[in-house]
C-alpha cells in the first residue's frame, strides 16, 4: 500500500495519507476508554484491572474529512515493575507503536497527577521526533471545580517544563467530553511538523539571535555563523 516501483524495479516508500495517532501511558489511565469514545463504540476491552490491554490495536477512522489510524497500546510500567513474559513483549509493542506514529497522545490520570514514568515516556516520544499531545484524562473524577484544574495545570507546567510547546487537553473518556479536540490538535501538529522554513527567513532569525547572544571567544578566535538551512 505504501510503496511503489520505480523503472528499475526498486521499491520506494511513499507518504501514507492516513495520520497515525498512538495512545500511550501508564496502565489504567484510560487509553482504551478514550479510543472507544473517539470511535463511538466499545471496540477495545476496558477493565478496572491494570494491564488488560496486552497488544497494540489499530482502528482506522475518518473525522471532518481527515483519515486517522488510532493505535491503542498496553500500559507502560517502570522496568523494575514489569512482569516477565507477555508484559515484556507488550511494552516492546507499545514502544513500536510510538516509532510508527505521527502524533503520540500521552495520557495522564488527572486524579493521580503526573508521575516520573509519564516524564520518561514523554522523553522517549521526543527522542523519536514525534508530535506530542498531553491528555489529562478522567476529568469526571474531579468534582472540585476550576481550583483543582488549575492545580493540575501548574503540576503539568512544572513536570513537563522540557516540553513547554506541547498542547494539553483535558478529557473525560467516560463522559466523552472534549475527546474530539485530539483530532484537531493532531492535524495542527502534523502541519507544523511538515512545515519548511524559507532559508532567508531562517537566516534572519539566526542573525537576530546571534546579535543578542554573542558566542564566547576561544582564545583570539570568535566563532561566526555563515548561514543556516533546513535540510529535513
Amino acid at each position: 500500500k505504501n510503496a511503489k516501483l520505480t523503472k528499475v524495479g526498486k521499491k520506494v516508500e511513499t507518504e501514507n495519507k492516513m495520520m497515525q495517532i498512538c495512545f500511550v501511558g501508564r496502565p489504567n489511565v484510560g487509553k482504551s476508554s478514550l479510543v472507544n469514545a473517539l470511535i463511538g463504540q466499545e471496540k477495545v476491552i476496558v477493565s478496572e484491572i491494570a494491564g488488560t490491554t496486552r497488544d497494540s490495536t489499530d482502528t482506522p477512522i475518518s473525522f471532518n474529512k481527515e483519515d486517522f489510524n488510532l493505535i491503542d497500546t498496553a500500559g507502560l510500567r517502570r522496568r523494575g515493575k514489569r512482569e516477565v513474559g507477555i508484559e515484556k513483549f507488550s511494552a516492546i509493542r507499545s514502544i513500536g507503536a510510538v516509532e510508527r506514529c505521527d502524533v503520540a497522545c500521552l495520557l495522564i490520570d488527572a486524579e493521580e497527577g503526573v508521575k516520573s514514568q509519564d516524564c520518561h515516556v514523554a522523553e522517549y516520544i521526543l527522542e523519536k521526533q514525534k508530535g506530542l499531545i498531553i491528555v489529562a484524562n478522567k476529568l469526571d473524577l474531579l468534582e472540585k471545580g476550576e481550583e483543582e484544574k488549575e492545580k493540575i495545570i501548574r503540576q503539568l507546567q512544572r513536570k513537563f517544563s522540557f516540553v513547554p510547546w506541547a498542547p494539553v487537553v483535558f478529557t473525560s473518556a467516560k463522559n466523552k467530553k472534549n475527546v474530539t479536540k485530539i483530532f484537531d490538535l493532531a492535524v495542527e501538529i502534523d502541519k507544523e511538523r511538515k512545515k519548511r522554513i524559507p532559508t532567508a527567513e531562517l537566516n534572519n532569525f539566526i542573525q537576530q539571535s546571534a546579535s543578542k547572544h554573542h558566542a564566547s571567544t576561544i582564545g583570539k578566535d570568535s566563532p561566526k555563523i555563515f548561514y543556516a538551512n533546513q535540510v529535513a
